[in-house]
């Protein structure tokens, strides 16, 4: 593909009551070092202030920023689906409500893409942060290389730093519309579940710089149950095995082990917050599926606890973090 100096590229935004956040997050798209031609922030009918700043901005920067405002809750994979359908751009980022953008995010990724010209995805490293801004870590660790190319297997098995997978991608909008955008019908992880058929089309390559801040705050949609989330993510692992047939038999075999593990450590933890619960018998069902998932990694101990256990309620643990986030 031969490569075009003046690549137009369009930032959404999303938004649901992070009006705290908000701000920050539109802050960091204007300060880029290489401005977008558009800027869409697409409001999924806040109740909070937010819709007032988003058309604050709108009306300081008419045409640069496109505010779009729900007339009625969608759900995240909706909301974004509308605004990828309005996108101009020939390549777009996302960015959540809640994070921030570094400087040279836009410039250094497309910089990237450039010297690849087969790869038609760049992600780059990211830090945590917590509600206050500060500094919590970061995804990739500078000796760690996450996988680049033909990622699919990677991609389904979240064999990423720390079992999350990138975040922010800058992506040519005609491989999202081929891959089909987001699926509707996960309310979570419609993220990674769209990344694992963009990764199934085309090659990813990787920028080292941090250059996005993700936020996790106690109103984060990470802070669900745990339960809940192996549900969904199980939703994701059925509907895209058959992505997988197109690999090497051992690759292929590699990539499902490695996520029924992840699933199997995941029920584990929702069978100890169970048990905390005093919930006896849904502690054993959850040790049960972490036993089929991945017998050989069971716990044992955890079994004994289950059933010496004898099921007096404590306080109600929220399960206030699963081991990664949903994207």
């Amino acid at each position: 593909m031969a490569w075009r100096s003046s690549m137009r590229i369009s930032v959404l935004i999303t938004s649901y009551n992070q009006r705290d956040y908000l701000e920050e997050a539109i802050e960091s798209v204007l300060a880029q070092s290489l401005k977008p031609s558009e800027i869409l922030i697409a409001d999924d009918h806040s109740t909070d202030a937010s819709p007032e700043l988003i058309r604050t901005y709108a009306t300081r920067y008419p045409g640069w920023i496109r505010p779009f405002f729900q007339e009625q809750n969608l759900g995240i994979p909706r909301n974004r689906n509308f605004a990828l359908e309005q996108v101009r751009g020939e390549l777009v980022t996302s960015l959540d409500g809640d994070d921030r953008f570094h400087p040279r995010k836009l410039e250094l990724e497309l910089e990237t893409l450039r010297h690849d010209p087969r790869a038609r995805v760049c992600f780059s490293n990211y830090r945590y942060i917590d509600a206050a801004g500060e500094d919590r870590g970061q995804w990739a660790d500078p000796q760690e290389e996450p996988p680049t190319g033909w990622v699919l297997p990677q991609v389904f098995a979240r064999s990423f730093p720390k079992h999350s997978l990138y975040r922010s991608e800058l992506v040519y909008h005609d491989v999202l519309r081929e891959a089909g955008f987001h699926d509707p019908s996960f309310p979570i992880y419609e993220d990674w579940e769209l990344r694992i058929r963009v990764a199934s089309l085309v090659p990813v390559v990787y920028c080292p710089e941090v250059l996005l801040d993700y936020r996790r705050h106690e109103g984060g949609i990470s802070n669900g149950d745990l339960g809940y989330h192996l549900k969904i993510m199980q939703q994701v692992y059925r509907k895209n095995c058959g992505l997988l047939d197109g690999l090497p038999p051992e690759e292929r075999r590699t990539a499902k082990r490695t996520l029924l593990r992840y699933f199997a450590g995941l029920a584990g933890r929702v069978a100890r917050v169970r048990l905390r619960e005093g919930r006896r018998k849904r502690a054993f069902r959850y040790w049960l599926r972490s036993f089929r998932l991945a017998p050989r990694s069971a716990n044992g101990r955890l079994l004994r606890k289950i059933l010496l256990a004898r099921g007096t309620p404590r306080k109600k643990d929220p399960c206030p973090e699963p081991p990664s986030s949903p994207a």
